[in-house]
């Protein structure tokens, strides 16, 4: 299961269980990622999840939203490499297509007062899409993001 840990500005992030008990004893707020200050540290709630305080050690998250910190979502690459940012560039391509979607639906809705067979399949494709990104394969986010803008 995952719980909700609720940061200082408002926002929430996403985390297993097991992870929330240890995390929520602390005050998090939002940088580029949730952090704290815990004994005198500067802990990233990725790096404190999972237990890694090396500067070297850089963590990325899979799906590109860095308030997800399960840690099937996370991801460390030592050193420079940047073999992380892809996946997070691919799912805000994506992320930016339903987003699109969503505003077709509500521009249908709105003009026409009532859910029509159009807005309708444009939901089937935002979930099509969410469930991709829920999956986390790059390739297939690629090629549903290639099919969603052929499609405009």
């Amino acid at each position: 299961m995952s719980q909700l840990l609720e940061l200082n500005n408002g926002q929430c992030a996403i985390m297993d269980d097991r992870d929330f008990l240890r995390a929520s004893t602390h005050k998090w707020g939002m940088d580029k990622f949730p952090n704290a200050l815990i004994d005198g540290k500067r802990w990233t709630l990725p790096q404190y999840v999972l237990c890694k305080k090396d500067p070297k050690v850089r963590i990325f998250c899979k799906n590109g939203n860095k308030l997800d910190c399960r840690r099937f979502n996370l991801t460390t690459k030592r050193g420079e490499t940047q073999e992380g940012m892809p996946i997070a560039k691919v799912t805000g391509e994506l992320l930016k297509e339903i987003e699109r979607l969503r505003e077709n639906v509500l521009e249908l809705e709105m003009w026409s007062g009532i859910a029509t067979g159009q807005s309708g399949k444009l939901r089937d494709k935002i979930e099509r899409a969410e469930a991709i990104l829920k999956d986390g394969d790059k390739v297939e986010m690629q090629k549903y993001t290639r099919i969603l803008k052929k499609a405009r």
